[in-house]
């Protein structure tokens, strides 16, 4: 799927796709939100989910500042953080 197709298809098959597909690195909270990070391939997806309804709000590709805030927080096995 491209990046195109990606962000054209309603919520509900994003969120199916990335979880399907996705490999899950980490969540951080920012605000009312609890952000996940996936990888799929050589991209990063970010899942919003609102902490009071544990709701999908929205799904988006990650671009590169956003993933660097996460850095500081993924361990990979074998190399400590």
């Amino acid at each position: 799927m491209t990046r195109l197709e990606f962000e054209n298809l309603p919520l509900n098959d994003k969120a199916k796709w990335v979880w399907e597909n996705g490999i899950y690195l980490e969540t951080m909270v920012h605000g009312t939100f609890k952000i996940n990070l996936y990888a799929v391939g050589k991209d990063f997806i970010e899942v919003y989910l609102d902490d009071a309804t544990n709701e999908v709000d929205k799904i988006v590709l990650a671009e590169a500042g956003d993933v660097n805030k996460y850095l500081d927080k993924i361990e990979l096995p074998g190399y400590g953080r």
